[in-house]
């Protein structure tokens, strides 16, 4: 689930021109919530490091409640996937192996 800052760029950059291309093909309501979308991702790549912070944060958070709805093995599963994908995200692979330790001693409680 965790990704490199510079995937988190090219992904956003391939969504956005995913989405140029399908206004033509979608309805008036999903053209509106494509065009919503690009705008969101235009803002991200923008502001690219910020978003890719904010994305490592609200994953981290996902986790969490994952974790605390005592859902300990996806949680572990997650966990492991962010360490494995945010190699270039030390930190955020740090934090992930520190939480990761938390949930395996409560689940042991």
């Amino acid at each position: 689930m965790g990704i490199s800052f510079e995937q988190y760029k090219h992904d956003r950059k391939e969504r956005e021109t995913e989405i140029t291309k399908q206004p033509n093909l979608a309805h008036e309501e999903q053209r509106k919530v494509l065009l919503i979308e690009k705008a969101d991702i235009e803002l991200q790549l923008t502001n690219a490091q910020t978003s890719y912070q904010q994305y490592i944060d609200n994953l981290k958070e996902r986790i969490k409640q994952l974790a605390e709805k005592n859902k300990y093995n996806k949680a572990d599963q997650i966990f492991a996937q962010v360490e494995h994908d945010t190699e270039g995200a030390v930190q955020a692979a740090a934090e992930s192996a520190y939480q990761r330790r938390l949930t395996a001693k409560d689940n042991i409680r």
